[in-house]
């Protein structure tokens, strides 16, 4: 049975492990309650209280037991907070917003030092049997989504269906991460002779099924992405070329689904419209992402920072500042910018809006970021194919940073951080 997750449920680590988790726990608990029962939005805010103690907490157990770091981690991050923070400064517009824009960026950073502190590997299986749980609650709730509630005319029906996130703007993306990352670790738990082949046609089955009800066009990408990469990483067998026809299989499963309960009577979402050409100019068309003249995820760099920060060098190079592009249910936290340019929708992609507050020098500093945890988490492994499933999830992670809001999202970024810790604590045993 592919849900095993322990004997004993084993889902709360018991070692310092358990700092980080209450983390975890608590945005998953405090959205839960938002969502599904209109719980306050206080009770997240919570989460960044939690997240502080939790940080001063691990530089407290660093100091005592002293802990060694790989410091060639926190470069990009210091460098992209002093981009941020030094921009914001000369483009001042309220203490507010830069406070609330270092909570936005810094909160994860933080959360990632704690994990790089208290994880261990005992903690590291708990936190699979976490995603374990989370990803086969979600399917029966998927199809409940889809088929049993009833949405407006003109709704689309795929932005509601996040599976256990339900009930608040933006479910999908963290339905997405939930997906990718079960079945990545299903397809390297099938390298390693730990699930039979039964095992993740299943979990590939319940996925894609997932991915095509949310209209999680971007899984297929993903997917890809982990085929292509176990095909170059692997040793060529029997089981990677069951694993190029399933997810050739899959693929072409997906795009039917997609078309069937996604269309709604739009005469261009056909499968056509997954072709390599037609995926090229959806994402870089000048009219936008919706098509209404807003700004595309990849065409959007061009357009922001020739139209809205009018070619100034110093702002495309540096940005406006951490906080003076954002936003927040409260006019304190919310920019002038945003109040006036949020039609564009930079605030749905974590690429864009990196790039209006810290510029080109803020992007890349953030994109190395993971980087160079990608290759020094590599490092930490035995061997390459002991640290595929690194590789596939950071390059996909990196994907997100253009691609969506993920990283920016407390549903799915405190997630996301998390496993890019794993390589740093996974063989520590205290």
């Amino acid at each position: 049975m592919v849900l095993r997750i322990n004997r004993r449920l084993n889902l709360i680590p018991k070692d310092k492990g358990v700092n980080v988790f209450f983390v975890i726990y608590w945005y998953l608990i405090a959205w839960t309650l938002i969502g599904w029962f209109g719980a306050p939005k206080i009770l997240a805010y919570i989460g960044d209280f939690i997240n502080l103690i939790v940080f001063f907490k691990a530089l407290y157990y660093k100091h005592r037991n002293n802990i060694s770091l790989d410091s060639i981690l926190f470069i990009p991050i210091i460098i992209f907070l002093l981009i941020g923070v030094m921009s914001s400064i000369v483009n001042y517009e309220s203490i507010f917003l830069l406070i609330w824009g270092l909570r936005n960026s810094l909160r994860f950073f933080l959360f990632f030092y704690s994990c790089l502190i208290f994880n261990t590997k005992k903690s590291v299986t708990c936190f699979f049997n976490l995603i374990t749980l989370l990803y086969w609650a979600s399917f029966p709730l998927v199809i409940y989504q889809r088929f049993f509630i009833t949405y407006s005319f003109n709704e689309i029906i795929g932005d509601n269906i996040g599976g256990i996130y339900h009930g608040f703007q933006g479910v999908t993306p963290p339905l997405n991460i939930l997906i990718v990352i079960y079945v990545v670790y299903m397809m390297t738990k099938y390298f390693d002779k730990k699930i039979s082949w039964l095992n993740l046609g299943l979990t590939i089955v319940t996925a894609l099924i997932m991915a095509a009800l949310a209209e999680l066009k971007i899984f297929l990408v993903e997917f890809i992405i982990a085929a292509v990469l176990i095909f170059l990483i692997k040793k060529k067998s029997l089981k990677v070329l069951f694993m190029i026809l399933v997810c050739g299989i899959g693929s072409s499963f997906l795009i039917y689904l997609l078309v069937k309960y996604n269309s709604n009577g739009r005469t261009y979402y056909t499968k056509e419209m997954f072709t390599l050409k037609n995926i090229l100019e959806i994402a870089i068309r000048s009219s936008g992402y919706d098509g209404t003249g807003d700004l595309n995820r990849f065409s959007g760099f061009f357009i922001l920072g020739e139209r809205y920060l009018n070619k100034d060098f110093w702002k495309i190079l540096f940005g406006i500042g951490l906080g003076n592009g954002d936003y927040s249910n409260y006019s304190l936290f919310t920019s002038n910018f945003y109040n006036i340019y949020s039609y564009l929708h930079y605030q749905w992609f974590s690429g864009l809006f990196i790039f209006l507050e810290t510029g080109i020098t803020g992007l890349i500093s953030y994109v190395m970021f993971f980087i160079t945890c990608l290759f020094e988490g590599v490092r930490k492994y035995k061997n390459l194919n002991d640290s595929i499933f690194y590789i596939i999830i950071v390059i996909i992670f990196i994907l997100m940073i253009f691609y969506g809001i993920s990283l920016r999202s407390e549903q799915s970024g405190f997630i996301m951080f998390y496993v890019l810790s794993i390589p740093f604590c996974k063989r520590r045993n205290i």
